[in-house]
């Protein structure tokens, strides 16, 4: 069918174009799809997803008619879409325009777009399929392998008395376009460019999401960032928008592992919380279980985060949140400011709470507060773009109620607290819309609008003080709350008070301030760290020791505790049940143990990469797949298991004990004199390149050689002297003689020893392997030379100059950000446990038959998403060999071609 471009139509069509959005500010599509869409249509509907980063706030000031959901739900695209088109229609269009915020047309010209609704009208069409041009790491270049040049959507609809969808079923890769529209040809003259892949930002979060809805595989999921059938076409000029072009280089390939590496920096913005609950406690154990129990019961954490601010906290409680893994920060007042009047490090505490929220939003709590059915959600919807939105509240009576409060006592502590009656109250007394003003907590806002104005004033201030500049209230004196100061701040930027008439929440009054401290006794340890050794097998320090050092409540069980005889599992098992039964987690070696006890959460830490060896464990795979929680120490690693879904934890050194000492002082305790010195430390095996390190000690005769291991070994070579077996310590002075460290294996999952040569400020000499894959190029200059020829290598090292130190410091890679990252997962495996423990209960919901149900877990239950079930060992290996084994084989060849080949045949063997 002939669709050259029309001349200017006999008619204008009207077209409404509509189009989903979320988060599209943090993603930086949004005025980019505004300025080159609004100028070619007549009108425009979005459906924001719930999105949180501003973007919901942005359509405001825009002639664009926004629909709102409160809560984002990817899965479901047509839903949204009927809802979008139901509303189009009511202005009267003669065609709908279907774009998505990372989208614009190929033209700014809107006779364009009127010629290709005249093209439909002359062809009698019920549509036009628009090609899609999939823009590639750039705006100049598109992608054209692995489908990405396949796509032809039905992007312009005709209006029709019938057009509609049949059904909202809900799922991903769903027909976009109105199951009335039948009659659809490709309109060539018009293409639609799709920025969804164009930097590393679009490509994470589509890879995240993707990922999140459980896709895997090449097709379904991993082409979305893999570059390894890469095939590139400039865009023509004529298919990028007045303003749009751009002379950009042509993107060089990138290796599955960097494309994977640029995924994981953005993981935190991707996933990040879209709301911060905050609650402050100071001296009630009590008052801190109750509220966080009543958060997990009446709170869809699924976008949230809660966390406690201890506000100059007592020892109990501070004991009871660390060995709880409760999330908390603390906050320690001057000596100067704990002399004054006290409310005024309450509101220093709720602005320090602000301060390290991740959220887009803070709801901020008192500990004296139960919730009904929700709360949160009603806070949510009611939010308008330019609200700050407290719930109603039904207060005890202890002290007179403010706006749109309710006197009615159900209990003054948590021991008293009738909440069946509460519930059945709040049911009675909820209703929905809002009201001007109201009480100040639960208090929902804009972080960034909460930080911009300062947040709380450091106390209440005296009457007629500037709200910006406030001269502090003392007590007895005439006086604005704080909390009134910070609506007057918010107003200031147009921010207006609201109050949700059906977010009910109870509040004791005064319940923590009024309590006596309470005494705190733990119950024993509550974690159980297992392997068959916690120790190092010289009695050096290792990630197992700093686990148990460093995370709270915690216990070591290894074979020296339960004795080994073949069987440490399950002597494990039975130990932990008779004597630390308490235990409600265990992070246990992944690989050469056993499941310790499936029944308790476990979290299954993988150090060894088996398949990466060609020795695939049935053994490591059974403990991958009962584990609730999945930890690698390199992404690296996390490659081979492309089924799991791994948090990422470097082992880690530490960076107290390997440090820069005086390099004079260290050669002196050695007995080593002036020159270069370079230095080895590791096994005289092949594991190890050892037969390249010798080779480079023979090439250097001036150069001293220090070779450091832990077998009893040793090597005739005049320039070299051997340690055996020497302490942690010994090594940090060693490794702070050499000018250099040198390594020549060419398989590494970490390499800790590279680390310590590091953290001592000593450059390294060695394969681009282990945890140093995952650098940069310009990374992993500053921390050495990196290559396949370790001779030239020890050449340059010594010309070159270096910032290892530095780069470790920054990258993370200590014990001691690692004990840190484990204690955040276990408490969000303790969260997960607590939530499990109280049971959820939901809003009132509408199902589909009409009826009104409410959502609830019973206790035992989770709201958390569990790892998916996982297919047998032999399946996978089905799955890589038939559907994309070729692809996986290409993209881990940089960790030795030769060994994923044998291993890519043992798999086609196994099909059989």
């Amino acid at each position: 069918m002939d669709n050259k471009s029309a001349s200017t139509p006999a008619r204008r069509y009207k077209v409404v174009c509509i189009a989903q959005v979320f988060n599209e500010i943090r993603k930086g599509n949004l005025e980019r799809f505004l300025a080159y869409t609004l100028p070619l249509v007549d009108d425009m509907v979005v459906y924001d997803d719930g999105s949180t980063d501003g973007t919901f706030e942005f359509l405001l000031e825009t002639p664009v008619q926004v629909l709102r959901g409160a809560r984002n739900d990817f899965a479901d695209e047509i839903g949204h879409k009927r809802l979008l088109l139901e509303r189009a229609l009511t202005l009267k269009p003669d065609y709908i325009l279907w774009l998505d915020a990372d989208e614009v047309l190929s033209s700014s010209n809107p006779e364009e777009l009127q010629a290709a609704c005249a093209w439909c009208e002359a062809n009698s069409l019920d549509g036009a399929q628009l090609h899609e041009l999939n823009l590639w790491r750039s705006n100049a270049w598109r992608r054209i392998d692995s489908s990405y040049d396949l796509g032809w959507f039905v992007r312009l609809w005709k209006v029709t008395a019938d057009i509609g969808y049949e059904t909202t079923e809900r799922g991903l890769h769903r027909p976009q376009y109105p199951s009335s529209i039948r009659r659809v040809e490709r309109y060539t003259p018009l293409n639609v460019l799709h920025f969804g892949f164009a930097d590393e930002v679009n490509l994470a979060h589509k890879y995240l999401v993707y990922r999140a809805q459980g896709q895997r595989g090449y097709e379904m999921l991993d082409r979305l960032i893999s570059e390894e059938q890469l095939e590139l076409l400039p865009v023509v000029e004529a298919d990028i928008p007045d303003g749009l072009s751009h002379d950009d280089a042509r993107p060089h390939p990138i290796s599955f592992a960097s494309s994977l590496e640029f995924v994981e920096r953005y993981r935190g913005q991707v996933l990040r919380p879209g709301f911060s609950i905050i609650c402050l406690v100071y001296k009630s154990v009590e008052w801190a279980r109750f509220l966080y129990e009543q958060v997990l019961r009446y709170t869809d954490m699924a976008d949230k985060e809660f966390f406690f601010v201890a506000n100059d906290a007592s020892d109990e409680v501070l004991e009871y949140l660390r060995s709880n893994y409760i999330p908390h920060f603390e906050w320690t007042n001057t000596e100067a400011n704990r002399s004054e009047w006290y409310i005024n490090n309450v509101y220093r505490a709720y602005n320090f709470g602000a301060s390290v929220a991740r959220g887009d939003f803070l709801v901020f709590l008192n500990t004296d507060m139960a919730f009904a059915p929700g709360w949160f959600e009603a806070l949510w919807e009611t939010y308008d773009g330019r609200s700050a939105v407290a719930s109603r509240l039904v207060e005890s009576g202890k002290l007179k109620s403010g706006t749109y409060g309710i006197e009615r006592d159900f209990g003054s502590m948590p021991s008293t607290y009738r909440e069946e009656d509460f519930l059945a109250f709040a049911e009675e007394v909820r209703e929905p819309g809002m009201l001007d003003g109201g009480l100040f907590m639960p208090l929902l806002m804009r972080r960034d609008l909460f930080l911009e104005v300062g947040g709380y004033p450091e106390g209440n201030i005296r009457c007629g003080s500037d709200i910006f500049s406030p001269e502090i209230a003392l007590q007895g004196e005439s006086l604005v709350s704080g909390d009134n100061v910070l609506i007057q701040r918010l107003a200031s930027r147009g921010v207006a008070h609201k109050t949700a008439l059906d977010s009910v929440v109870y509040h004791f009054q005064e319940g923590e301030k009024d309590s006596s401290a309470d005494a705190f006794t733990s119950v024993g340890p509550r974690v159980a760290v297992c392997n068959d050794l916690v120790t190092g097998t010289m009695g050096e320090r290792v990630l197992w020791d700093f686990l148990l050092e460093g995370l709270p409540s915690s216990v070591g069980v290894d074979s020296r505790v339960v004795g080994q005889a073949g069987r440490y599992s399950s002597l494990a098992r039975d130990y932990i049940t008779n004597n630390e039964p308490q235990v409600e987690v265990i992070i246990q070696n992944a690989t050469f143990i056993d499941a310790v006890d499936p029944a308790r959460y476990t979290i299954a830490f993988l150090q060894d990469d088996l398949r990466a060896m060609g020795r695939d464990s049935e053994q490591q795979e059974r403990v991958l797949c009962s584990a609730r929680m999945a930890v690698t120490n390199s992404l690296l690693t996390a490659m081979s298991y492309p089924e799991y879904d791994f948090e990422i934890v470097p082992v880690g050194v530490d960076a107290a004990l390997f440090r820069p000492m005086d390099r004079e002082e260290c050669r002196r305790r050695v007995g080593i004199g002036p020159g270069t010195v370079g230095i080895f430390v590791g096994a005289f095996d092949e594991v190890k390149g050892w037969p390249e390190v010798r080779r480079s000690i023979a090439a250097f005769p001036d150069v001293t050689w220090l070779l450091v291991t832990k077998k009893d070994e040793t090597v005739d070579e005049p320039n070299a002297r051997v340690f055996a077996r020497v302490p942690q310590d010994e090594l940090a002075v060693l490794l702070n003689c050499a000018d250099f460290f040198i390594l020549g294996s060419p398989v590494e999952t970490q390499c800790l020893a590279a680390i310590e040569a590091c953290l001592c400020d000593v450059p390294v000499v060695m394969h681009n392997t282990g945890i140093f894959h995952e650098l940069s190029d310009e990374e992993r200059d500053r921390a050495g030379v990196f290559g396949d020829d370790l001779l030239d290598g020890v050449r340059r090292v010594l010309e070159g100059h270096f910032s290892p130190r530095d780069l470790v410091l920054e990258k993370g890679w200590t014990v001691q950000t690692s004990v840190e990252k484990w204690r955040l997962l276990l408490q969000r495996a303790f969260q997960e446990l607590a939530a499990e423990k109280v049971g959820y209960v939901g809003p009132q919901v509408v199902d589909e038959t009409g009826a009104v149900v409410r959502r609830e877990r019973t206790p035992g239950s989770s709201p958390y998403k569990p790892m998916p079930p996982r297919p047998s060992l032999l399946k996978r290996h089905r799955s890589w060999a038939a559907e994309d084994l070729a692809p996986r084989l290409k993209r881990i060849g940089v960790l030795g071609p030769a060994l994923f080949i044998w291993r890519g045949i043992r798999a086609i063997l196994r099909i059989k």
